[in-house]
């Protein structure tokens, strides 16, 4: 879970690098850390849920939080890639 939770944080953080390489780019239609985000986001997910199938959440305290901590970092990466493409499309 430790991994899982590195792995959304890489997320956010490359999301965040896109954003602040789309200002700066020639071609911002093409930014690969935005595609790079978004396999760190589907990762995290992917061993979020498969923790969850485990069972793994409910015998250890640690991991729960560890997870409560993916689902908040994931949930930001998703509300700043829609004001980002909101803020892009006007």
């Amino acid at each position: 879970m430790h991994d899982t939770f590195r792995t959304s944080l890489l997320a956010l953080a490359s999301f965040d690098l896109g954003l602040r390489l789309h200002q700066a780019l020639q071609k911002p239609g093409f930014n690969m850390m935005y595609s790079v985000s978004r396999e760190h986001r589907s990762t995290a997910w992917e061993n979020l849920e498969n923790a969850r199938e485990m069972g793994l959440l409910r015998m250890n305290l640690e991991l729960a939080d560890l997870a409560l901590g993916v689902i908040v970092v994931i949930a930001t990466v998703d509300v700043s890639r829609q004001v980002d493409a909101t803020y892009h499309s006007v």
